[in-house]
């Protein structure tokens, strides 16, 4: 059942970042497409850095899985693609910030909008 939360069948006009890896699936299918938006390539290559320096990075996965199937999956939520993806990822677990890797390492720039790239990449 946590499978099929993770992806799904495909979409025919679905953007090819949102795909999966597998066969085509769309990863995380019920996440509303304003927060499937593409990270540009300077955010792109600052999180891949930062995942270089900082493994501990990874540690916001559930956190971040959590909040893509939760609030960003729901339309009634309201919340925006613009507003800041570190601050809803305290918001999902407050001892994020005071974890030092996370303070430091993780883009204060990402979006909610880059959420669902965030997670692949990360």
């Amino acid at each position: 059942a946590a499978e099929e939360k993770l992806t799904g069948p495909p979409a025919g006009a679905e953007a090819s970042s949102a795909r999966g890896t597998d066969a085509g699936q769309i990863l995380l299918p019920g996440v509303l497409p304003a927060f499937r938006a593409a990270l540009p390539e300077e955010l792109h290559n600052s999180l891949q850095a930062a995942c270089g320096r900082c493994p501990e990075l990874a540690g916001v996965l559930p956190v971040l899985r959590d909040l893509l199937t939760g609030v960003l999956s729901d339309e009634a939520a309201g919340f925006g693609p613009g507003e800041s993806l570190r601050e809803f990822l305290t918001y999902e677990d407050v001892d994020l910030e005071t974890r030092p890797w996370f303070v430091r390492q993780f883009p204060p720039e990402l979006r909610l909008g880059h959420a669902l790239e965030s997670f692949r990449l990360l």
